[in-house]
């Protein structure tokens, strides 16, 4: 499984503000054959994370509300179906 630990669902930032989103994942090594996690802002993908990284810096958001999910991905970059999701707030500053 994985879960995203920062930042809470209903989060506010601003758009001076960094998005970090941090994962924790469960049974499944990261960077092991190519084990990674995927990264997607309201339904588009915002890239791979790669290794063992948990975290993952969304830059330059519009003001808006956003859903920002993730799921884990093997090698050959296919998807477990269950992920994880949260809804952030950027707000213009």
């Amino acid at each position: 499984t994985i879960t995203i630990t920062s930042p809470e669902e209903g989060a506010t930032f601003s758009t001076l503000e960094q998005v970090l989103i941090d994962v924790e994942v469960e049974n499944f090594v990261l960077g092991e054959d190519g084990n990674h996690w995927h990264v997607y802002v309201d339904g588009t993908s915002f890239g791979m994370v790669m290794g063992g990284n948990t975290d993952q810096a969304l830059p330059g958001l519009a003001p808006g509300e956003h859903e920002v999910s993730v799921f884990m991905s093997v090698g050959t970059h296919e998807e477990y179906e269950n992920g994880d999701a949260v809804t952030i707030i950027v707000e213009e500053e």
